[in-house]
């Protein structure tokens, strides 16, 4: 009985199919950076983390110019 452990446990989670980079394509263009921002400000602030708050105020400063400049 314990000799069939190790094929029980290499063979059981297999996977068929090959995933490949046209799987999951991304248009940088539809991602919303103010609301990437605005949601890492508020983990940051429910963590207490200054470091990221300050870092993802400035970046959403930054992103906020970028748009009205464009």
């Amino acid at each position: 009985m314990f000799r069939l452990w190790p094929v029980i446990l290499l063979t059981s989670c297999t996977t068929t199919y090959n995933h490949t980079p046209q799987d999951t394509k991304f248009d940088e263009n539809k991602r919303n950076w103010i609301e990437v921002y605005r949601y890492e400000l508020v983990v940051a602030m429910e963590n207490d983390d200054m470091a990221a708050l300050k870092f993802f105020m400035e970046e959403l400063m930054k992103e906020k110019h970028r748009q009205q400049n464009n």
